[in-house]
């Protein structure tokens, strides 16, 4: 049976991340479900389970933060890479670091992509624009734009949806611009 919208998997222990991605694909015009894990120990927990049950409904992409504590972002990629089930789970890392080492390494584990989380509201927004393609079928039908997702059913074009009140509740009256707020993402040189 199709799925009504696609379903995002994201993991992060930000929940002000995970708001603003969701918040993201609403502005994108992507209504997806989300399924979160706030950190990577609930993440490889959620995996193994879907690792082992062939008939588990699948997450058409996954968000994936790199800096968490306890287990971070490359344990969780090692684990999906040495899932024959999962390894073709696209996974989108979403993260602070800016780091070339980062970046390679998750590449080779199989990431499908690597975006450093900018710093003000309309660069993130833009910066989720291959995500949502993903999830978005091709011009002319079809499944998704990268083949049908994990459970085999291609994804359906999501409506559009209204844009969001600004964040903290302000009125459009008197509100800054959102290209003027800025993110509260700790520093890029904070790590684990």
């Amino acid at each position: 049976m199709p799925r009504e919208r696609p379903l995002v998997y994201m993991v992060d222990d930000n929940p002000t991340d995970i708001e603003l991605v969701k918040m993201g694909f609403l502005e994108l015009g992507c209504e997806s479900a989300f399924d979160t894990a706030k950190n990577g120990e609930e993440a490889l927990r959620t995996l193994k389970a879907l690792a082992a049950d062939p008939a588990a409904l699948r997450p058409d992409v996954m968000i994936l933060d790199l800096n968490m504590p306890r287990v971070g972002g490359l344990e969780v990629l090692t684990f999906l890479a040495s899932e024959p089930r999962l390894r073709s789970l696209p996974v989108v890392v979403l993260t602070t670091s800016d780091s070339p080492r980062d970046r390679s390494a998750c590449m080779r584990l199989g990431a499908t992509s690597y975006i450093v989380k900018a710093h003000n509201l309309d660069d993130f927004f833009s910066s989720l624009k291959p995500v949502v393609a993903m999830l978005r079928p091709p011009p002319g039908g079809g499944g998704p734009t990268a083949g049908p997702g994990p459970s085999g059913s291609p994804t359906p074009t999501p409506a559009p949806t209204p844009t969001p009140a600004p964040v903290g509740g302000a009125s459009h009256r008197g509100a800054p611009t959102r290209s003027a707020w800025v993110l509260p993402w700790r520093p890029l040189t904070w790590c684990w």
